[in-house]
């Protein structure tokens, strides 16, 4: 949790934080709209997570992230 204190602090304004956001937002849809649902459960080894588990991994951190960051306005 330490690390997502710290990517939260390297933003400095909340206007940053929020465009650095929209980008990050446009580009996980864009890749997650380009999966083929047959695709969702691709592993790039059978101890990674799969697509569809990275995708909630990414939504879950960038909720305590964003947390961290707006607590602090």
């Amino acid at each position: 949790m330490m690390l997502f204190g710290a990517m939260a602090q390297a933003q400095t304004t909340k206007e940053e934080f929020l465009s650095k956001w929209e980008n990050s937002k446009k580009f996980t849809l864009d890749v997650l709209a380009k999966m083929p649902d047959s695709g969702m459960d691709y592993k790039t080894d059978p101890g990674a997570m799969s697509f569809k588990e990275q995708i909630h991994h990414i939504g879950t951190a960038i909720v305590g992230i964003s947390k961290g960051f707006f607590e602090r306005w």
